[in-house]
């Protein structure tokens, strides 16, 4: 048996001194840049080094997110952030970025790594490859079930640590594109806009399809110590210091004394927070879908307006000091109002006074915040010494990354249907890469002739996501097609080496993130990576700052925009945003995809990449009717360096934020 570590969100001061006073062991918090919650207060360097004096003191321990992705342009000022870390007293640091993971080992070792959930380590392969690597934690995937954590907590060698409480992404996390296609607001670089919050509309009606309940897992606080969990994490950097001491003291109270279990829960009742689900961990996922997208504690409904403020009827006492939140039964609109004054009945309704327009009968009433707590917002003076790293070391760091081009033209193409290969002109091809379903690949028949005759162009992908039980049959599919020739290998996740036969050559996918030249380094110089793809987001700005472009560049695909675990009931599979933009719902291998209707295309921009230094490109067929027309067509046009209409150009132009 063993008592985890809380561990707390930390957006600014005064959640700081709220989670300490709620009991934490441990938070976690940004400073203002390179984390993943760009839109929170965090914190500057200076409220950094008292903080951590602060925390010293306490007995907490500090970890800092550094779990973004970088681009070319920032590695000088990332090299200047970790400088900066490797002088202070952090006990880690988060990352997602394989490109910081290589500086950090290479030139920064005393800095203590975690690898953020945003890394999607979601099996026992994925924890041994961080161990193997030298990371001291893995924060899981949210998605597991708890057996798939206990079988993945008895075969790791590594702490592992578990989302236990606060909002739920509707995607795996690391593996969402949505924000990033509607708008550049990348959810892998902080700036996540939340579109599976949003309304979509299918058959004429707008529904929440993808808008999760808020994570609770206090109920098995008492099974996570039995297996050995070594740290339960509340989300929520942009939370309240009310939210983040309630919730504190509700788990703390828990983990101390199992007893105590229906007080804690009592307590979490005013986590303000969204209806809550047990989720794949609780064993039932299936009420974890919500209409309801506010946060709050829902009291009631207007009654009636006049000219000074509105009349409510509520369930539930509300005081002075109490902010409110109205949201709009038309618009969906919400206003935000504190209670200034003592409470006025009159009938069995309740008056609040209030000069905000936007309020009418029927609207919804949520308490946002009691106001009952109050916490300090300052930290002690203490004088930070100055801290820059040497241009010498950071120029010598820089001209590590060589400039590297391609010789010849490779054109690589992607199919997900056993449809495609009789359709598939393999000499106008460099490679053909095979992403196929279990079920397909079990009806796969390596010594057909022409797929014999053509083995040394076919190249077998493995999924993004790879349940614990189902290891055994992907690692199977690896040897068995080795043994039948077929020696090359596209892996979703880097941990996937493991399911190779040693003299396998191996490529990675988009899902291994190679936004910067560091990345692309790590692969290629610590995992033998051959060949790499750029990620799907990616920009033309951030391709021509790279100086290494060996790399795939996909230039026709549909992006999975949304890959998760949880199924959800859309008629027709299909739905449109409030542009009207048309979206598609599939399901692969047990996991939701949705994708656009049309496809990405930057085949008119061939040229110019070829002028940059770039001559791999990936045409991705994933999720077109198999036809040796529709094959030929596109490698046609994108000889030709030609458009397709109707089609996006994703970040490519507008750039990624």
């Amino acid at each position: 048996m063993r008592k985890p570590e809380l561990l707390l969100p930390v957006g600014n001061t005064e959640t700081f001194n709220a989670a300490v006073d709620g009991g934490a062991d441990a938070v976690y918090l940004g400073l203002r840049s390179f984390n993943a919650r760009g839109r929170a207060s965090n914190f500057s360097h200076a409220q950094l080094w008292a903080l951590l004096q602060v925390a010293k003191e306490k007995g907490v321990r500090v970890l800092l997110t550094l779990n973004t992705l970088i681009k070319n342009e920032e590695l000088p000022q990332l090299l200047e952030f970790l400088h900066f870390i490797s002088k202070t007293k952090l006990d880690a640091i988060i990352v997602q970025d394989w490109g910081v993971y290589y500086l950090v080992k290479k030139y920064f070792p005393n800095i203590t790594l975690h690898a953020s959930t945003q890394l999607g380590v979601h099996n026992s392969m994925g924890t041994k490859h961080l161990k193997d690597k030298g990371f001291k934690r893995a924060v899981l995937a949210r998605e597991l079930t708890f057996n798939e954590l206990a079988i993945i907590r008895d075969k790791s060698d590594i702490e592992l640590e578990v989302f236990v409480h606060g909002a739920l992404c509707y995607s795996f996390s690391g593996m969402c594109l949505f924000s990033s296609f509607l708008g550049g607001s990348g959810a892998n670089r902080g700036l996540c806009a939340q579109p599976c919050r949003r309304n979509f509309f299918s058959e004429g009606q707008g529904s929440y399809f993808f808008s999760l309940r808020d994570n609770e897992q206090i109920n098995l606080i008492p099974e996570f110590s039995k297996i050995g969990i070594d740290s339960l994490k509340v989300e929520g950097r942009m939370k309240s210091a009310e939210y983040v001491n309630t919730v504190a003291k509700a788990y703390r109270e828990a983990i101390d004394d199992f007893d105590r279990l229906e007080d804690a829960k009592e307590l979490l009742k005013w986590d303000t927070g969204r209806e809550k689900t047990a989720y794949f961990l609780g064993g039932d996922a299936s009420n974890a879908i919500t209409e309801n997208t506010n946060t709050g504690i829902h009291i009631g409904f207007v009654v009636r307006t006049d000219k000074d403020g509105f009349y409510i009827k509520v369930d539930q006492e509300i005081e002075k000091g109490y902010r409110l939140r109205i949201k709009s039964l038309k618009t969906d609109n919400q206003v935000t109002i504190k209670i200034k004054e003592e409470i006025q009945r009159e009938k069995g309704l309740i008056f609040i006074p209030c000069s905000e327009e936007g309020i009418n009968k029927g609207d919804s009433v949520f308490i946002a915040a009691r106001g009952t707590a109050k916490f300090s917002n300052r930290l002690p003076n203490v004088k930070m010494p100055y801290i820059s790293l040497s241009s010498g070391l950071r120029n010598k760091i820089l001209s590590s990354f060589k400039d590297i081009n391609c010789g010849k033209e490779d054109i690589f193409v992607r199919v997900d249907s056993i449809k495609w290969l009789s359709k598939v002109n393999f000499p106008s091809i460099s490679g053909l890469i095979v992403n196929l379903s279990k079920s397909e690949w079990e009806e796969f028949n390596f010594d057909t002739p022409f797929l014999a005759k053509n083995k040394e162009k076919i190249i077998i992908e493995l999924p993004k996501f790879i349940m614990e039980k189902s290891i055994p049959f992907w690692q199977k599919l690896c040897k068995s097609s080795f043994r039948k020739g077929y020696t090359r290998f596209m892996l979703s996740h880097i941990s996937q080496k493991q399911l190779l036969h040693p003299k396998s050559i191996a490529f990675t996918n988009e899902n291994v993130y190679t936004l910067n030249d560091a990345a692309v380094t790590f692969l290629k110089k610590e995992e033998n990576v051959k060949l790499y793809t750029y990620p799907l987001e990616n920009d033309f700005m951030n391709l021509k700052y790279a100086k290494d472009k060996t790399g795939i560049i996909p230039v026709y695909f549909r992006p999975d925009l949304f890959y998760s675990r949880m199924p959800v009931n859309i008629p027709n599979n299909s739905f449109t945003d409030d542009k009207d933009n048309k979206y598609l719902k599939f399901i692969k291998n047990g996991v939701t995809i949705v994708i656009p209707e049309n496809p990405v295309v930057l085949m008119q921009y061939a040229d110019k990449l070829k002028n940059a230094g770039f001559r791999r490109f990936l045409i991705d067929l994933s999720y077109e009717k198999p036809s040796s027309n529709i094959f030929k067509s596109v490698i046609k046009k994108f000889k030709e360096s030609r458009q397709i209409q109707p089609s996006y150009n994703f970040n490519f132009k507008m750039g990624l934020k």
